[in-house]
């Protein structure tokens, strides 16, 4: 390992059509200052996604390689979404590589890092932390450090607020988490001077889902200027970061994806069971579920409120592990998705998955808890399923499913059979949302508020600092960032990796040195005790 020192800045959903105007209007002169090295469009996964991207930019893997495939996975015992973390992740990160070249590490914020694992450093978790207390440093005792200094601090800002639609009190509070926690890693990286280092700004995203009309479309409103605001806040705080950075150092700054105008909902399974491939319970009305579901979040508020959440979730698991013990069928009250509960699994062939990783799964014999499709029709019955969603139409005519990609078309490795059947892309201003909705397409809503932004395909990246060019651009994938912060650093990259390193954009080209990694050892089990809070807190930002 050489002298290099390496920062990567996460903007989780940053997209050029926002920043770049700033950039260049001269409100962010300190991201101009990043812009100025190289920059360009970042490839993220397919589908552009939270936990995929951020994983896939920290390994250089795509996810059939890593396994992480969307928020949640699917055991085949049943229908229940099981959530996913860093502990389903099947290689090392950028910081497991730096660690076991002896460099100092400093990881905070970055989502899907929960629980936290041993680093030579410090590592303090990102989204997908639960809001209730739990360990989310290594090491542990740092917790304590941080609220002795910072008796405020959170992990993640409270999600409560955009369920009930109490934007207000939301936005006030995006740029104070903000200073805070970057106040934390500013002052582990004074003490640490580490040789790697990232940091996660996330709260961009959920503005952008709420507020993406106001700033980019009508340009008016009482969250117009929010946009611009909260990245001119974050410049001066990037700002103030940068000029402490010793002359030996590259910054990349990096979003997951990449985001849009979205105006309507698909709700796929209610063309799924027009088309045949999907059954509704008898008797089960599939418009009331979304109805009880939203009710399920009024009550998991008021109980959050009043500080009894976590005694009734004491209470659930209790009951549902007396249940289990006596044959009465599990956590799955709590855990299985409400709105697929209206589904006859017997009589159904295919049904929408997930909203968030806009997936598609069949019903297969042998995989599937009832499963209903032999293995010998997968194929043809897959063939059909695709055609059919791409002939799907709006009132206009117009077609409003993009591409549909099969899984074995855009990941590769040993764990693509974890991964859902088809994955589909929405044509401009669609995305989708979860169970069945009144019409198959209707005004785009997260968690019963107008949305009006959601993810695309191309993020962001910036690269400046020791040995990169100036005032170029470069088309990139999210899988380079790892082989090119590790080429940087002079640390041997395995074969396995998919990412590149962007020789085009250093001055002189970095040796590279290859090697075959050994597996990555995982000893680690999901225990499930935070996967009801971590599914509430799921729901309440509309991926469920």
């Amino acid at each position: 390992m050489n002298d290099v020192r390496t920062f990567i800045l996460g903007l989780d959903g940053a997209d050029w059509s926002v920043l770049e105007p700033l950039i260049k209007e001269g409100f962010l002169p300190n991201f101009s200052r990043l812009y100025n090295g190289v920059h360009g469009p970042l490839d993220s996964t397919t589908p552009p996604l939270t936990p995929p991207g951020w994983t896939s930019s920290v390994t250089g893997r795509n996810p059939g390689k890593h396994n992480i495939f969307d928020f949640f996975s699917y055991s085949g015992k049943d229908y229940d979404t099981h959530l996913t973390s860093r502990i389903d992740r099947r290689c090392r990160a950028v910081w497991n590589y730096v660690s076991s070249e002896g460099g100092r590490v400093l990881v905070m914020n970055v989502p899907h890092t929960y629980p936290p694992e041993k680093v030579n450093g410090y590592l303090v978790t990102g989204f997908g932390t639960p809001e209730w207390d739990c360990e989310y440093t290594y090491p542990p005792e740092l917790k304590k450090r941080i609220l002795k200094a910072h008796p405020a601090f959170k992990v993640d800002m409270p999600s409560r607020f955009l369920h009930e639609g109490d934007f207000e009190s939301f936005v006030k509070g995006v740029n104070a988490h903000c200073q805070e926690q970057f106040e934390v890693f500013c002052e582990f990286y004074a003490e640490l001077k580490p040789h790697f280092a990232m940091f996660c700004f996330v709260e961009m995203d959920r503005l952008f889902h709420f507020f993406w009309k106001e700033n980019m479309t009508e340009k008016k409103g009482p969250y117009a200027e929010l946009f611009k605001n909260h990245f001119v806040f974050l410049d001066g705080l990037l700002g103030k970061f940068l000029d402490t950075l010793p002359e030996n150092s590259v910054v990349m700054a990096i979003s997951d994806h990449g985001f849009g105008e979205v105006k309507k909902d698909i709700y796929v399974n209610n063309y799924l069971r027009d088309k045949g491939y999907l059954s509704v319970k008898e008797g089960m009305d599939e418009v009331s579920v979304g109805k009880v579901a939203k009710w399920k979040l009024v009550v998991a508020s008021a109980l959050d409120r009043i500080g009894l959440w976590n005694i009734y979730l004491k209470h659930r698991r209790a009951q549902l592990e007396k249940r289990s013990q006596i044959g009465g069928g599990g956590a799955e009250t709590v855990r299985s998705s409400t709105a697929l509960s209206a589904i006859d699994w017997q009589k159904t062939k295919a049904y929408f998955s997930s909203m968030s990783a806009r997936s598609v799964r069949l019903n297969l014999k042998g995989r599937d808890a009832m499963g209903t499709v032999d293995e010998k029709d997968y194929s043809e019955l897959i063939e059909k399923l695709a055609a059919d969603l791409l002939d799907l139409r709006d009132e206009n005519g117009e077609k409003i499913i993009a591409k549909v990609f099969k899984a074995r078309e855009i990941f590769k490795g040993e764990y693509v059979g974890n991964a859902s059947d088809l994955y589909l892309e929405p044509a401009p201003g669609y995305s989708f949302n979860q169970g069945f909705g009144e019409k198959t397409v209707m005004p785009s809503t997260q968690h019963g508020q107008p949305r009006s932004g959601d993810h695309r395909q191309y993020g962001v990246y910036m690269l400046q600092g020791k040995g990169v060019k100036e005032g170029e651009t470069l088309d990139a994938s999210i899988m380079d960032v790892t082989p090119t912060i590790l080429a940087l650093m002079g640390i041997p990259l395995s074969n396995d990796l998919d990412g590149k390193v962007l020789q085009d954009a250093l001055k002189e080209e970095v040796p590279v040195r290859r090697y075959e990694e050994a597996p990555y050892g995982q000893m680690e089990k999901n225990t499930g005790e935070n996967e009801e809070k971590l599914q509430e807190r799921l729901k309440d930002l509309g991926y469920l």
